[in-house]
């Protein structure tokens, strides 16, 4: 979503209209082309993922931690949806109400937030299991008061960012943006993403990085399979959005110097809003690693597809082993029938 200061009346006392620059031009146009790449990618590629995992969730009757990998692509899915409607929006391909642009800025926000928070709860549990503490397997009703729970918290983070949005009056469009109009809104505005730069970028960044050594040390130590199986899933997980998240930093604090010393110049609103654009697509490259790295690591998502189709067409595949079965029985019986005879001819 565009953000619009009013930087002539708040800022800068004078001309501070810049015209479409070629750099910002071509900018858009590559936000454009990644935006369309990760959603035509990520949400069919989630739907899978999601419908495997649920079936394989009430065939197996796995543990509550496989529920919570669940709503951690759900959350994935959701937020694709959002960045699809904040992208037809931004092209002005079609026109919302303010409403419409606060709810979706405001679930933006909120499932950014249960994302991170719920990745950090699926490493903790990770972690209490790698270090033999005690396990007890978690029921559906603790499971989604925890889920609502942090459903709550990261709606309550996402309400002070939904207040500055409206749409675009001064062009008469019907353009979602972040419009700040004051001098103690700027100052609003400019607290708001410090603390969400702290808590999307610097707090899970240390968190993760905590975790992705643990389990990489676990990693040398752990002989069962199924563990290292998991355990390398993990670590694989941390190390993607770790991968992404440190740039995402630097990015965030970048774009707050720039904000916080701002300057009467074409080239430095120029430089603010690439950043922005870079700042946008961040979490859709988290969205397209998640389930990019759960389908193509260590196997889960063909022996969990494998799994459920074998809870759904049993006799197919156990008339199919069992002609396997027979056609390796006979195959034994030809052999050693054989054998005999060439063993009963004459020297």
């Amino acid at each position: 979503m565009d953000t619009v200061i009013e930087l002539s009346k708040l800022l800068f006392k004078g001309n501070a209209s810049c015209t479409s620059t070629p750099t910002l031009k071509t900018a858009r146009i590559m936000e454009s082309a990644v935006t369309g790449i990760t959603l035509t990618t990520s949400i069919p590629m989630i739907i899978i993922v999601v419908t495997t995992m649920i079936l394989y969730h009430r065939v197996a009757k796995h543990n509550a931690t496989s529920f919570y990998v669940i709503t951690l692509f759900a959350s994935d899915f959701v937020l694709m949806w959002c960045v699809f409607f904040m992208t037809v929006n931004r092209k002005q391909l079609f026109s919302f109400n303010r409403f419409f642009c606060q709810l979706v800025y405001f679930i933006y926000h909120a499932v950014c937030s249960y994302s991170i928070s719920m990745l950090a709860i699926i490493a903790t549990i990770r972690y209490k299991t790698l270090h033999r503490r005690k396990k007890t397997e978690s029921k559906t009703s603790s499971t989604g008061r925890n889920i609502g729970i942090l459903l709550l918290a990261s709606s309550m983070c996402a309400i002070p960012t939904a207040l500055f949005v409206k749409t675009n009056g001064m062009k008469k469009t019907g353009k979602c943006v972040v419009y700040i109009s004051s001098k103690k809104a700027y100052e609003l505005f400019l607290a708001v993403k410090i603390v969400f730069s702290f808590i999307w970028g610097v707090l899970p960044t240390m968190v993760f990085s905590f975790f992705y050594v643990i389990f990489c040390k676990a990693l040398h130590d752990v002989t069962e399979k199924k563990y290292k199986k998991t355990l390398f899933f993990i670590r694989i997980l941390l190390l993607s959005f770790l991968l992404i998240q440190i740039p995402y930093i630097a990015i965030l604090i970048c774009e707050l110097a720039f904000l916080y010393i701002p300057q009467n110049t074409c080239f430095w609103l120029a430089r603010v809003e690439i950043l922005q654009l870079i700042i946008r697509l961040m979490p859709q490259v988290h969205c397209f690693s998640n389930p990019l790295v759960y389908a193509f690591t260590g196997g889960e998502l063909r022996n969990r597809f494998t799994a459920c189709f074998q809870s759904f067409f049993p006799k197919t595949l156990c008339s199919t082993q069992k002609r396997k079965e027979s056609d390796v029985s006979e195959h034994d019986q030809n052999s050693k029938s054989k054998a005999s005879v060439e063993k009963n001819q004459p020297l």
